[in-house]
């Protein structure tokens, strides 16, 4: 029988890998873009480029840098909260990731002008918030040499 952690952490790593599922798949059907993949939208991106696609090249590169500025506020988030209890930062992150989920779904719904746009936008920080978050956690308990 698996302890207590062990099933805390295996349902976490599932909650985490479905959202991380779900807001790929949801962007790539809707957008063409991924939200949770650099590299995938680096190649994207270089293939707009390659075909002149210059509205799509600003999609994959606003994806990127979201991307990535979700990864710098979960470092600047997990700073403050180190003092405390890395159990405190996860949870934090992951309320605020379901929060920005919510957001972007129901902008997608509403039928905004840019509502894919916004979806895209709010999925992709998200997801990078998740990625700098869980590798925030794994790097505090991780021992240093």
């Amino acid at each position: 029988m698996l302890s207590s952690i062990n099933q805390i952490d295996m349902w976490l790593s599932l909650g985490l890998a479905f959202v991380g599922g779900y807001g790929d798949a949801a962007s790539f059907v809707l957008a063409k873009t991924f939200t949770g993949h650099v590299t995938g939208n680096l190649v994207l991106a270089a293939i707009a480029v390659a075909a002149h696609d210059w509205r799509a090249v600003l999609g994959h590169l606003s994806a990127i840098v979201t991307f990535l500025t979700g990864i710098f506020v979960s470092v600047l988030i997990g700073r403050p909260l180190k003092a405390w209890s890395s159990w405190l930062f996860l949870p934090t992150i992951m309320g605020m990731e379901v929060i920005l989920i919510v957001i972007a779904s129901l902008a997608l719904a509403s039928g905004m002008a840019h509502g894919i746009g916004i979806f895209v936008i709010f999925v992709s920080l998200a997801l990078g918030m998740q990625n700098g978050g869980v590798a925030w956690v794994a790097s505090a308990f991780t021992p240093h040499i």
